[in-house]
């Protein structure tokens, strides 16, 4: 048997398979919607007798419940009004009792920010007054270093340039007597020769 052989042989046998699937997944699924129906009907049979024979006592168990129910809410209901008329008072009190406390802890703090807020600003200026007179300390240091520098410097120059005249003048001094040597030495050597 040769491959496309085999493979035509597999898709037949596959598409009977699809199809026998198919028919199965069908008759089940009516199967059991018949039997999902049979079940509701009979449910529904059973929860009508159920309520036939509890149904009334249900309903007159619910009509004494509303009624103490609504019994205790009055009862209730006057107790909490009462509670919270007494409430409403009390915290009326307490109310008036903080607001003072806090109106005079209040006044007292805003003293104690004001005194507190003039000592920083006298340790403030106190600081700033001390600052300006070490800068002018500082400021009058650096201008009289200055001018030593600038002496220091106008001294150093002229002694250089003596300095550079003094060797200018002993290289010259040194070249003019080489010069003459030299000249000496030419003129010895041709009176020799």
């Amino acid at each position: 048997m040769t491959d496309d052989e085999l493979k035509r042989l597999l898709d037949g046998h596959a598409a009977e398979i699809r199809q026998h699937f198919e028919a199965a997944t069908r008759a089940l699924a009516t199967e059991n919607r018949q039997q999902f129906e049979a079940m509701s009907v009979e449910n529904r049979q059973q929860f009508q007798a159920i309520w036939g024979r509890y149904g009334q006592q249900f309903e007159a168990m619910s009509v004494e419940t509303r009624q103490q129910f609504q019994e205790m809410s009055g009862r209730f209901g006057q107790q909490f009004e009462a509670m919270s008329v007494e409430n409403r008072q009390q915290f009326q009190e307490m109310s008036g009792r903080f607001g003072q406390q806090f109106e005079a802890m209040s006044a007292e703090n805003r003293q104690q920010f004001a005194a507190a807020a003039e000592e920083g600003r006298h340790l403030f200026d106190t600081t700033a007054e001390e600052l300006r007179h070490e800068i002018q300390l500082v400021a009058e240091s650096v201008t009289g270093t200055r001018e030593m520098l600038a002496r220091d410097t106008a001294e150093t120059r002229e002694e250089m340039r003596r300095g550079f005249a003094e060797t200018q003048a002993m290289i010259k001094f040194s070249h003019a007597e080489l010069d003459r040597r030299i000249r000496d030495l030419e003129e010895a050597r041709r009176t020799v020769e």
